[in-house]
């Protein structure tokens, strides 16, 4: 089976990266991807993928990268489901970079800067029905959302 996704656009949000449990970086953002056609009235209509990358990925995302700045990304395309503060399952959709890579893009604008901003205990921003990194363990094969 093949599972290969690759995405090209901007990142939408300041990053927030975190140390996991294990101690490796992890971090989640979105990425901003038109589509390469119009509408009949002339919009371009924009998806927004949610990314995660974890580790020696992650904290080449923190070094080189931020918010208004283009990517791309090649992953695995994930489901990860978990249940919501009521209790209800919910199944979230993600990229899981495995991959980043620079698109060539000219630094125009001193205000788009990488970056390195860890944090310990702040939340990722994300959707309210969007998982924390509290209930990741590292292991992004054994089902674990964070």
């Amino acid at each position: 089976m093949l599972n290969n996704c690759v995405i090209m656009g901007r990142i939408t949000k300041d990053l927030e990266m975190r140390q996991v449990g294990d101690g490796n970086a992890a971090v989640n953002f979105t990425v901003a991807v038109d589509r390469d056609y119009k509408t009949k009235s002339g919009e371009t209509m924009t998806d927004f993928i949610p990314c995660q990358a974890y580790g020696k990925t992650a904290e080449f995302i923190g070094k080189y990268f931020g918010k208004g700045r283009m990517i791309n990304v090649i992953g695995s395309f994930r489901s990860n489901p978990y249940k919501d503060k009521d209790g209800n399952n919910r199944i979230i959709y993600c990229l899981q970079a495995e991959k980043v890579n620079f698109t060539g893009e000219p630094k125009k604008d001193a205000s788009i800067q990488p970056q390195n901003n860890y944090v310990s205990d702040a939340p990722i921003e994300a959707p309210d029905d969007f998982p924390s990194f509290d209930s990741f363990n590292g292991d992004f094969d054994d089902g674990d959302v964070f």
